[in-house]
């Protein structure tokens, strides 16, 4: 199982091969994709999103689980940010996410998330 950073996403929509080639390899064996609400408001707010790729998203997106942000992840989220003010509000949702569903965080911002008891992360 494996949660999405916001990056990968950037990265898969900027063509990078093999960030495209492991979603799409993990997608054919039906591994479970986790997707943190937060992410998807950085991913379409991102300047270089068009509407053309808005909607080719659509679909990539409905490989994944979208996680809301309840009271029991927000109170996760703070608690890791809490002691670490480097640690951004979205990359603390995005993390609390990962250890909530148990998954691996794909990112490509390894320094990001360092030192996060009970994350676990893959450089992609």
């Amino acid at each position: 199982m494996y949660a999405i950073d916001t990056n990968i996403l950037v990265y898969y929509a900027n063509g990078d091969k093999g960030v495209m080639r492991f979603l799409l390899a993990e997608a054919e064996k039906n591994t479970p994709f986790f997707l943190a609400t937060i992410a998807v408001v950085e991913f379409f707010s991102y300047p270089a999103i068009t509407p053309d790729t808005r909607t080719a998203y659509g679909s990539l997106f409905a490989f994944c689980r979208i996680i809301p942000l309840d009271y029991t992840l927000s109170l996760k989220a703070a608690e890791l940010r809490r002691g670490r003010r480097a640690l951004k509000l979205g990359d603390s949702i995005i993390a609390a996410t990962a250890i909530h569903t148990s998954s691996i965080l794909l990112t490509r911002n390894i320094r990001d998330f360092k030192n996060i008891p009970g994350l676990k992360l893959r450089r992609i």
